[in-house]
């Protein structure tokens, strides 16, 4: 016989033995089959992305107008941003000046309107300037205010408090209005709050925050998509409606939905730095600017022809800065000849830049970023703190201190006189 196993083995050992290697061939050629298949998969999907973005390009002459509205909805269902017809609208008014052309492409940062995860970069390979003449609007439609959080007759307003939030964080808000913005006794005190929004995609979370809105009458949002990219929108229409709706008060806030904020400690200190605050930012600054950010894997990706200078010109953490209305009128008035740009504390340092001396950044006391234990965060030495969210602002706000520390803070209602409050506080958690 040609093939002849030996006599010593067995018939069953034979039958294994076939049985083995026949699953062994049949697992190799399946896994061959999935390689092959996922080949195919990746060669398809390349080829349909490469074609669908030379769609922007044509032959490498990059053109002069905004893209096509098709291509436009395709780029937003690819990233789940939803624009409506208005946004169109400003996107092909805003490509009507030559100068301010955009190419819009994906997995960058935003130059522009109201896109998120896209990119708006100057064609022809042109650079973000530091000025220009009238570029870049913030005047967006409000869809939800209440115009009298700042009506109180003849009463002096010392601070209004502009929170950034977004429609998910209903808990957030909740608790803060729960514990630090208590001390505005529903909007009636010295001190105000609201909450700063654009408007979501999602239905349900459009009609959770009207009705929250009907409840507390603190929810402001402006008609732009609210997203990281637009953060610089959102400052700029909240300062703009803090402005109209509450010039007359003293200083504003800007603080985030997971911050600490000891106001008492705040009121003391805008007190006392109320000749600077006219004309200064001043929060957790940075006087000298750090270099852009050129990684594409950070979220604070800045390409070089979005800003093609070395430096930063310095800024104030978005976390919690505070200044007048004074400063904030100033800063609108300039802001329209301010190229957009996507880090909103970096932006809003530009504007100060363009204004020029006497306006600048400064370093405040107790605006701090770290977490520290619950007595010292409600004590003098602290005015705000980054990160803290729901149960632990419940936990600090109702925490019992043991060392007092007087200090006078001027939150009253209506027009009653000033009250001293104390706020205790203790080594230890």
């Amino acid at each position: 016989m040609l093939c002849q196993f030996p006599s010593h083995v067995s018939l069953r050992t034979i039958s294994r033995r076939v049985l083995i290697y026949s699953f062994y061939f049949l697992t190799g050629a399946a896994a061959l089959c999935y390689l092959v298949l996922e080949l195919y998969i990746f060669q398809h999907t390349y080829s349909a992305r490469v074609v669908s973005e030379n769609s922007i390009i044509n032959e490498g002459n990059v053109t002069s107008q905004f893209i096509s509205t098709k291509r436009t909805q395709d780029l937003i269902n690819e990233t789940q941003t939803v624009l409506t017809v208005k946004d169109l609208k400003r996107m092909q008014n805003f490509s009507d000046d030559k100068s301010n052309s955009v190419e819009i492409t994906r997995n960058s940062s935003i130059s522009g309107d109201t896109l998120d995860h896209q990119q708006t970069q100057p064609l022809n390979g042109s650079l973000r300037p530091l000025t220009c003449d009238g570029c870049f609007h913030t005047d967006f439609p409000v869809l939800l205010e209440n115009s009298a959080v700042c009506k109180t007759g003849n009463q002096t307003i010392d601070l209004i408090m502009l929170v950034f939030t977004t429609h998910d964080k209903e808990k957030r808000r909740q608790a803060i209005r729960d514990t630090w913005a208590s001390v505005t006794k529903n909007n009636t005190a010295n001190v105000r709050h609201v909450f700063l929004l654009g408007r979501s995609s999602v239905e349900h979370f459009m009609h959770s925050v009207e009705k929250e809105h009907v409840l507390y009458g603190d929810i402001v949002m402006h008609d732009f998509a609210d997203s990281f990219r637009n953060l610089t929108l959102k400052t700029m229409s909240g300062l703009r409606w803090a402005v109209k709706h509450c010039g007359h008060a003293r200083f504003f806030l800007k603080t985030d939905d997971d911050m600490w904020v000891n106001v008492p400690a705040l009121l003391n200190i805008v007190n006392e730095e109320q000749a600077n605050l006219n004309t200064a930012l001043g929060g957790v600054c940075r006087i000298t600017g750090p270099e852009p950010n050129r990684s594409n894997k950070s979220r604070y990706f800045t390409p070089y022809n979005a800003y093609p200078q070395p430096t930063y010109p310095g800024f104030c953490s978005g976390t919690g800065y505070v200044s007048s209305l004074n400063l904030a009128r100033h800063v609108i008035s300039v802001s329209p000849d301010v190229p957009f740009f996507h880090l909103e504390d970096v932006y809003l340092s530009l504007c100060i830049q363009r204004l020029g001396k006497p306006f600048r950044l400064k370093r405040l006391k107790g605006f701090v970023q770290v977490k520290s234990d619950k007595c010292r965060l409600k004590s003098n030495s602290t005015t705000t703190a980054h990160r803290v969210y729901p149960p632990r602002l419940r936990k600090i706000w109702a925490a019992s201190c043991n060392e007092s520390h007087e200090h006078t803070t001027l939150i009253r209602q209506g027009a009653a006189i000033q009250t001293t409050v104390t706020v205790e506080t203790q080594k230890g958690p």
